[in-house]
């Protein structure tokens, strides 16, 4: 269900100050004549150019697509497009216009049916992203000109010819050399190789316009050459930018365009060392050539069945690996999606004595000497044990820590592990009966350490707990969804959240869970997608009876209307291991019904949420939650533009926690929720709902 704000939304009038004129306003759902006004700047008309320059959506376009057109013109320093018709779902399907750095300048949703001319992208390109939910479909969009400053001129590119290496030279770090070569209908790869002796040159592409560094449909940017492959690149005029990102000299290039027919034939491997047989110790080399005639897309090296590296090469530890016969597999896939492989088996023998061997809450110490180097400890976890809690110190060095039901982990094998800065901290709910293996490695530095790892036993129902009070927080804000509708502020409610709990509650564990915009968070641990959340929720099971968890999120929700109602994760629509990217009511009383802490908040800014309480206000420890819902179990959640957060994260957090209650750490949230609801504009189905386990006592964060 979509969790935008239902009411009357108008674009802003912009008074763009560099240019003069100001972007027309007409309110959005309506039909619209014209969305911008005429240009109405003081500089000389006669300083810019207006040229054709088609680009359009679908005519309908899709349902569930998002994708994003560039329009450039080299070298000029500010540019805007025409449009002759935009027609979108009013409030859930959206057209943007964004500037050369990504800045908005636009959103769009409705009818205009006169068109008119964007603002200004003080730059050389201009990009327009339509963004459509999963029904409903409309003309969409087309322009048919574009007006620039700068510009033009100039001689034509450098032409390839499929296949043939074309040789030329930068003269400097940052210079760039533009080439073109026509690709037919049917063409199934693009191979590009660029050869640049001791150089360090890149290498950009783009289908119909020059690349930049910022805008292109391929680019290779590893270090020295590049080698590329690109499948099903469209038809038409290829533009290929060589770019000197460190040096200087010649430099060689060649693409190879393959066409026509269906490719069977998979890529020849060899594996170069070691040979099938060998005993081998220490750190030995892995390595292997590939050859197709129609290029190599990918590559991958496993050990034992888990991959360990995407290249042709990769130095193996073999001290992480338990002693006797392993398998080795090295594999590429050609273009076409055909896989070759070559396998062998080797013996690993590095001798040496047993593990150390680790006692229940007891702190073990040794020391590594040097950066990359590692000890082993085994603890032994006997049956119904209910959490593991790994403790590691080690002065100002930074030593991660790396856990293993039934063999030794490497640092790309585990079960678990602690990869901060420092030292490490490490919880893991319900740890399986057996051998663990615990690994300490000197990621920077050297010195001495101590280990404690703590088992917990005994049937659930909240424990007695350590004596010590710590708060652990998942919060989980989604607003690019991977296949539904995108929200506005749900990244922003996730920030909110986090340095409410970080800043002002001391909260000693927080996981940040998102969309794929990392950099929209203070802090991020992994993409909001079902399995990711779950096992969040598996990880406050960590928390024993003195402790507070928190569970935060903010994103679409669904439901019948009548009390089953589910959570949009950022898979929702498209889901991805095995799940369906919903979480159900059903669901998180699971997870929650299993929580041992002493304390339970539940915060849900989600569409239909109200009808996730019933499930854990019926729960065995129900008396430790506090929770509260956007909604009733048929209400919608809304976007507040005004204040940039998803509405009812605004009104209980910012207006009541931060702004009425000046962030006092002592707030009841009880309290809180009257205050916010007070002042809440919503009302009917829409109103926030409240679940308080035990009345008697107040519920502070």
């Amino acid at each position: 269900m979509k969790r935008e704000l239902l009411m009357s939304v108008f674009i802003i009038f912009s008074l763009l100050a560099a240019s003069g004129f100001m972007l027309g306003a007409a309110p959005i759902g309506e039909n619209n004549s014209e969305i911008l006004m005429s240009d109405t700047s003081t500089i000389a008309r006669d300083a810019r150019t207006v040229e054709s320059y088609v680009v359009e959506s679908a005519h309908p376009y899709a349902n569930n697509f998002d994708y994003t057109w560039t329009v450039t013109k080299a070298g000029a320093t500010q540019i805007r497009v025409h449009f002759t018709q935009i027609d979108v779902e009013s409030n859930y399907d959206y057209l943007y216009v964004y500037d050369y750095s990504g800045a908005q300048l636009h959103k769009l949703t409705g009818t205009y049916s006169s068109g008119g001319w964007s603002a200004w992208s003080y730059g050389d390109n201009i990009k327009i992203r339509l963004d459509t939910d999963y029904s409903v479909t409309k003309y969409g969009f087309k322009v048919d000109q574009i007006e620039y400053e700068g510009g033009g001129g100039g001689g034509g590119d450098n032409i390839l010819e499929n296949g043939v290496t074309a040789t030329s030279s930068l003269a400097t770090t940052g210079a760039t050399e533009m080439w073109t070569i026509q690709v037919n209908a049917n063409a199934a790869s693009m191979y590009s190789v660029l050869t640049c002796g001791s150089a360090d040159f890149d290498l950009y592409g783009r289908l119909g316009a020059e690349p930049t560094t910022s805008t292109y449909d391929w680019r290779g940017y590893t270090s020295g050459g590049e080698e590329v492959t690109f499948n099903t690149p469209g038809a038409g005029t290829w533009y290929i930018m060589v770019r000197s990102y460190s040096g200087s000299g010649s430099y060689g290039l060649t693409v190879t365009i393959t066409y026509g027919g269906s490719d069977t034939t998979p890529p020849a491997v060899t594996i170069n060392s070691p040979s099938n047989g060998a005993t081998v110790s220490g750190t030995t080399t892995i390595s292997f050539t590939a050859t197709d005639a129609n290029g190599i897309s990918s590559r991958a090296i496993l050990i034992d069945g888990s991959q360990v590296s995407t290249s042709s090469s990769y130095n193996w530890d073999t001290t992480g690996y338990a002693d006797g016969t392993h398998t080795i597999r090295c594999q590429a896939t050609d273009p076409s999606g055909n896989t070759g492989y070559s396998q062998i088996s080797v013996t690993v023998a590095n001798g040496g004595g047993g593990d150390n061997v680790l006692q229940n809450g007891v702190t073990a110490t040794s020391s590594l000497a040097a950066t990359g180097a590692t000890e082993m400890w085994t603890i032994q976890v006997d049956a119904d044990a209910e959490s593991m809690y790994s403790v590691l110190t080690c002065g100002s060095a930074d030593f991660d820590l790396y856990g293993r039901l039934g063999a030794e982990p490497t640092t790309s094998t585990y079960d678990w592990r602690g990869y901060t800065s420092g030292g490490e901290e490490v919880s893991f709910s319900t740890p399986g009966a057996g051998t663990w293996y615990i690994m300490v490695r000197s990621y920077s530095g050297s010195g001495s350490y101590g280990l404690t790892v703590t088992i917990t036993y005994g049937g659930g129902g909240g424990g007695d707990g350590d004596g010590i009070v710590r708060k652990w927080a998942v919060i989980v804000g989604i607003s690019d969804y991977k296949a539904i509708n995108d929200l506005s502020y749900c990244d922003e409610d996730a920030t909110d959240w986090y340095n409410y709990l970080n800043n002002v509650m001391d909260y000693d564990y927080i996981r940040v869970l998102g969309d794929t915009h990392t950099s929209n968070y203070p802090s991020y641990y992994a993409v909001a997608n079902e399995a990711n959340v779950k096992a969040c929720l598996s990880w406050l099971g960590g928390a024993d009876g003195d402790d507070v968890v928190a569970f935060i999120t903010s994103g679409h929700g669904d439901g019948t209307g009548t009390g089953s109602s589910y959570l949009c994760m950022w898979d929702c629509g498209s889901g991805e291991s095995g799940q369906d990217g919903n979480l159900y009511d059903t669901e998180l009383d699971n997870y929650v019904g299993a929580w041992d802490a002493g304390q339970i908040f539940i915060f849900i800014d989600h569409c239909y949420s109200g009808g996730m309480i019933p499930e854990i206000a019926a729960l065995g420890n129900h008396a430790k939650v506090y929770m509260t819902t956007t909604c009733t179990d048929d209400g919608y959640g809304y976007d507040d533009p005004s204040h940039q957060n998803g509405a009812w994260t605004y009104y209980f957090l910012e207006y009541g926690l931060v702004n009425h209650y000046g962030s006092n750490p002592n707030t009841l949230m009880e309290s809180c929720f009257d205050y916010a609801l007070a002042a809440y504009p919503h009302g009917g189905g829409d109103t926030p709902q409240e679940y308080d386990g035990n009345t008697g006592v107040g519920f502070k964060l």
